[in-house]
């Protein structure tokens, strides 16, 4: 593969990685998220994405070497995309020898709002962002290295940090919510691989199916805008994804499509593999849906009611798979309560008319946080510094917020809808369902008794976490192709 300096006329990225390569010191090296140039001629260059056609195909926070193998890591704009940045330091700082440096270089949070300005179509999908004094503060509670280097560099919206491995033995990274629930399933038991097949930019709930089929060991490779493998178009046939997953040696034993803005067609027959479709929450189309629904071998949807429809007008094998949560983004945040009750989630009309006027209603009253377009983090601070976690469906849907809000640990008050929810979880045991006749009258109860609002937040965490994770939905999907699951 290609090696800095680039010859695409990228100076920016060439000064970047100038100023971290004296610390790539010794024989061998690894480049983590290396893309299609690596930092350094003796560095391995480590991709998750075959189509760049990295030295290595390797999960970067799962790497395939001893410990204190390696003279020097590096890594360029590849921290901000692991869900898990602390976990990948860990294990990247596992595989260097006492000494060593480990070099990276990310975006400066301070600054990007520049990076977008006379690039529309620029999205960078980062998962995380710090400034550098931030980063230092991360690097606060890590064991096994010092810092040698934490500074700006002269590009505007960039810094370099560069690590030191001490003789002190770095912590490996311990087992994560999503992995505990599940291992490696699939054909005799091995790890898979799974073309999926989802939009980069409105398939968010993808990526949590997309981490926790990595947990488990799969490798996955994506495929939409702003993925791993970029068609030209919003729709494409399958046969093309498929040659191009042959070309880099990946030849799939699964391939899921996320319902987003990303279409495969010409399904039937191509193949070689099973096919599934994850069906989100577009109740407005499910009658197309279910004709749609034929293409696949097996159908999960998210809305119970709708599954007789599917099975007698769409694909027969039409699973219910409810949306979940993620115990390591959706997670209580050390805060003070300021609120009393706060929404996150869409207010635009006409959909969600009938929301905004009811937290209008309620803003009159109580102190109210409603906030849209958020990130991971943000969104669990914001959980975090309420008393309630309130939701309005819209269109009968059972959607994603209960299971976020209880996995925060916080109260979470719901209007009654179908679709399953009560299947899952009892109210005034695990959450609290309301009318609008007699929600101020609820809202007033718990907000005034602490301990009994508590005790319920506390069974609702407890019971989505041992039932109702991501990692559980991905089992279920692996062990109903797989393994002869009935639904």
């Amino acid at each position: 593969m290609k090696t800095y300096p680039r010859d695409d006329g990228d100076e920016r990225a060439n000064r970047q990685v100038a100023a971290i390569l004296p610390y790539c010191q010794g024989e061998r090296g690894l480049d983590v998220g290396c893309g299609r140039h690596k930092t350094h001629p003796r560095a391995t260059g480590i991709d998750r994405n075959p189509f760049v056609e990295p030295d290595l195909v390797a999960h970067g926070a799962r790497l395939p070497f001893p410990d204190a193998s390696q003279d020097f890591v590096t890594a360029v704009h590849a921290l901000e995309f692991f869900w898990d940045p602390e976990a990948a330091l860990r294990e990247w700082l596992r595989v260097l020898k006492p000494g060593g440096h480990l070099a990276i270089i990310l975006y400066d949070r301070r600054f990007l709002p520049l990076l977008l300005i006379g690039h529309p179509e620029r999205d960078l999908c980062l998962r995380h962002a710090w400034s550098p004094d931030e980063f230092r503060a991360l690097l606060d509670g890590l064991a096994g290295c010092e810092v040698v280097r934490c500074d700006t560099l002269r590009d505007g919206h960039s810094f370099d940090v560069v690590l030191r491995r001490t003789t002190a033995a770095a912590a490996k990274p311990g087992g994560t919510a999503a992995g505990e629930a599940g291992t490696p399933a699939g054909r005799a038991g091995r790890p898979l691989r799974i073309l999926f097949c989802n939009d980069g930019h409105t398939g968010a709930t993808g990526d949590y199916y997309i981490k926790a089929l990595e947990a488990m060991g799969h490798q996955v490779v994506t495929a939409g805008l702003k993925r791993d493998l970029e068609p030209p178009e919003r729709t494409v046939p399958l046969r093309h994804l498929l040659d191009r997953c042959v070309e880099a040696g990946f030849v799939p034993d699964l391939v899921i499509e996320h319902e987003s803005g990303f279409t495969v067609t010409d399904l039937k027959g191509v193949a070689p593999c099973p096919t599934v479709w994850i069906e989100a929450d577009t109740p407005q189309h499910h009658r197309w849906h279910a004709v749609r629904s034929t293409w696949f071998d097996f159908v999960f949807i998210s809305q119970k009611d709708w599954m007789p429809y599917f099975r007698q007008h769409g694909n027969p094998r039409t699973f219910w798979l409810p949306f979940a949560c993620d115990p390591e983004v959706h997670r209580p945040v050390p805060a003070p309560e300021e609120y009393d009750l706060a929404f996150v989630g869409h207010l635009f009309p006409p959909v969600y008319e009938e929301r905004a006027r009811l937290l209008e209603r309620l803003a009159a009253r109580y102190r109210v946080k409603v906030a849209s377009n958020v990130g991971y983090d943000e969104m669990a601070l914001i959980y975090s510094q309420a008393r309630i976690v309130f939701n309005k469906t819209a269109l009968g849907i059972f959607n994603i917020r209960p299971f976020e809000g209880m996995s925060c640990g916080r109260l979470v008050f719901t209007d009654r809808v179908g679709n399953g929810l009560l299947d899952l979880f009892q109210d005034r045991r695990h959450l609290v369902v309301y009318d609008e006749g007699n929600l101020e009258r609820l809202l007033d109860h718990y907000l005034e008794r602490e301990e009994e609002r508590l005790a319920i937040a506390a069974a609702g965490q407890r019971e989505v976490h041992a039932r109702h994770t991501y990692a559980h939905r991905v089992r279920y999907i692996l062990e109903t192709v797989f393994g002869g699951g009935s639904g």
